[in-house]
């Protein structure tokens, strides 16, 4: 999700100007300001855009919640595994394999960083799993 929309998301919440401001360091003004139909968001200070996504993200991770945590918890070891596996693998024929290797080595890295990501990779992960399920009944 792109910053401006974290930062809309965060300002249409139910919470009160008075709750924002408490929890994100922006003024009750300014959230009061930015509530407006008619804001322009190019205005707005990079540190209260800052402030307001950041917010965003804090709340996201600490209320990620998954129906079956187990199952993504093992859908995330797995493609760790998988990677690692796979990188194995590879035998360089060139310094041109060698460099790629290392950039697999560092998306794999990157990838278990990236909650969102990762959320994205098991929902393709389980509709993946679903098609092939029904294909075989």
């Amino acid at each position: 999700m792109d910053t401006l929309s974290k930062i809309k998301s965060v300002l249409s919440s139910d919470l009160s100007a008075y709750e924002l401001e408490k929890r994100t360091g922006v003024t009750r003004p300014s959230i009061v300001n930015m509530r407006k139909d008619t804001y322009d968001f190019s205005k707005m200070s990079f540190q209260i855009g800052e402030k307001l996504a950041n917010y965003y993200d804090e709340q996201r991770e600490s209320t990620l919640v998954f129906k079956d945590q187990g199952a993504f918890l093992s859908f995330t070891s797995t493609l760790d595994q998988f990677m690692k596996d796979t990188i194995k693998e590879i035998v360089p024929e060139s310094i041109n394999d060698e460099a790629m290797k290392e950039v697999l080595i560092r998306i794999n890295s990157e990838v278990l960083k990236d909650s969102y990501l990762l959320e994205e990779l098991y929902t393709v992960y389980k509709d993946a799993l679903r098609k092939k399920q029904k294909a075989q009944e």
